[in-house]
């Protein structure tokens, strides 16, 4: 949500979204907010609001999963299941 006098976070959207890579996504926002030199509450904004991001398992995902994406998201996380198992 946009306050009237306060800048825009497009170009602090563009450091989260480099210092979160595909690879990883186990990051939590605190250590995000370090690795940027923003605040923990503007990472925070920034991967829910704007990146549509949830954390689910530990991991950053997006919040709109393709079926396919989906699948494989399940699939992964069944398989660390049983290993534990």
């Amino acid at each position: 949500m946009h306050r009237p006098g306060r800048p825009s976070v497009s170009e602090e959207e563009a450091y989260a979204r480099a210092a979160l890579p595909d690879s990883d996504r186990r990051h939590t926002f605190r250590e995000l907010a370090r690795e940027t030199g923003l605040e923990h509450t503007t990472v925070l904004h920034i991967l829910k609001e704007r990146l549509c991001m949830r954390k689910i398992a530990s991991r950053w995902v997006p919040h709109d999963l393709t079926d396919p994406i989906h699948l494989s998201f399940c699939r992964t996380m069944l398989g660390r299941m049983q290993r534990k198992l």
